[in-house]
C-alpha cells in the first residue's frame, strides 16, 4: 500500500529538480561569480559601451535634436539610467548566486551527514560529475533497483524535511 501523500510528492518532486540541478547550479555560481566580478571592475567601460552603442546605432533620436548643450543633461541621464540597470543586473546575480550556493552547500552537508550506503547513492546519482545509474549505483550498495529507488524517495523527503529554505524559490532561479 502506497503510503505517500499528494504533498510527499510534490515535495519530493521539487527536492528531486534541486538535486538533479546540482552541478548546473555548481556551474552558474561559477559563471555567476565571473560576471559579478567583471561587471563590479569594469562599469565604467560597460556604461560607456552601451552609451557609444546607443549613440552609433540610434543617432541622436534618443537624446534629441538641438545643440550639445541641449544633449548634455539627457545624456548624463541615459548614463544614470543605464548604471542603475547594471546595478539591478549585479543585485540580481548576487542574488540567484547567493541562492545557488546556500544550496549546494545544504545538499553537501545533508550528503555528508548521511551513513555510507545513502551517501553512495546521493553522491553517485546527483553530485558526482559521472552520474551512475540505478543500476550501477545497486551493485555497488548491494541492494536492489527497487529498493535504490525507495530510498531516494525517503532521502529527497529527509532534505526537505532538513532543508531551511523555501525550495520553490530555488526552482524558480533555475528556470
Amino acid at each position: 500500500m502506497n503510503t505517500q501523500t499528494n504533498a510527499d510528492l510534490s515535495t519530493e518532486k521539487q527536492v528531486r529538480v534541486l538535486f538533479k540541478n546540482y552541478r548546473r547550479m555548481k556551474m552558474e555560481i561559477l559563471q555567476l561569480s565571473e560576471s559579478i566580478d567583471f561587471l563590479s571592475k569594469n562599469l565604467e567601460q560597460s556604461v560607456e559601451s552601451d552609451i557609444y552603442s546607443e549613440s552609433v546605432s540610434h543617432g541622436t533620436d534618443g537624446i534629441g535634436g538641438g545643440s550639445t548643450h541641449d544633449k548634455l543633461p539627457k545624456i548624463a541621464e541615459r548614463v544614470e539610467e543605464i548604471r542603475m540597470e547594471y546595478a539591478e543586473n549585479v543585485r540580481l546575480m548576487k542574488r540567484k548566486k547567493s541562492i545557488f550556493e546556500r544550496t549546494v552547500a545544504s545538499i553537501d552537508i545533508f550528503a555528508d551527514s548521511l551513513e555510507w550506503s545513502d551517501k553512495t547513492i546521493i553522491r553517485r546519482r546527483f553530485i558526482e560529475e559521472d552520474k551512475k545509474s540505478l543500476e550501477e549505483i545497486s551493485n555497488e550498495i548491494h541492494l536492489t533497483v527497487s529498493a535504490v529507488k525507495k530510498r531516494i524517495v525517503k532521502l529527497m523527503l529527509g532534505y526537505a524535511e532538513s532543508a531551511h529554505f523555501n525550495i520553490s524559490v530555488v526552482i524558480e532561479e533555475l528556470k
